[in-house]
């Protein structure tokens, strides 16, 4: 099957799409309870600043296309933020959002749990993808743009964590 942008939407896709809002509802409920601070200011979505790159599955992915009907990667700009950032520095596709954007904030006693929390719901996405036998495709996001955007560090600057997804070495 074609997970891609397609005329009509298979029921499978629907209910894959249904069961990911479902884990983005449990992570929700999961940072409600942590209570990790977000000072809405954009920050986040500098991947250059932050030295990272935001992976997705094709899943997620899928759900940004079908919301924004393009087909993606969508480049950084050359400042190395994220295309969806708005001029008010608010994230313009905020519902879509993928799990990478969900799980990372800027908050440093939240940062020692970001790799937990991010390995428990990406693993639950993929039992999704599993199930439904979509392709795993875990590529960046922002396509080519996101590793040129880490080439130079930036002083100053806190690195983003790395570790491992579904048992893969980094």
């Amino acid at each position: 099957m074609n997970w891609e942008l397609a005329e009509s939407m298979s029921n499978e896709l629907k209910d894959a799409l249904s069961e990911l809002e479902q884990v983005y509802q449990a992570l929700d409920d999961a940072l409600r309870e942590m209570n990790p601070k977000c000072e809405a200011s954009g920050v986040c979505c500098n991947f250059r600043t932050g030295g990272y790159i935001l992976y997705t599955s094709e899943l997620e992915t899928e759900r940004v296309r079908q919301a924004i009907g393009e087909q993606g990667p969508w480049a950084l700009t050359d400042e190395g933020e994220c295309p969806f950032l708005s001029a008010d520095r608010k994230c313009s596709i905020h519902p879509d959002r993928p799990l990478g954007c969900r799980t990372y904030f800027c908050d440093p006693a939240y940062r020692p749990l970001e790799g937990e929390v991010y390995q428990k719901f990406i693993t639950r996405i993929g039992e999704i993808n599993a199930r439904y036998g979509i392709p795993w495709n875990y590529t960046p996001f922002h396509g080519e743009s996101g590793h040129e955007a880490v080439k130079t560090p930036c002083r100053g600057t806190d690195r983003a964590p790395v570790f491992p997804i579904l048992g893969q070495e980094s």
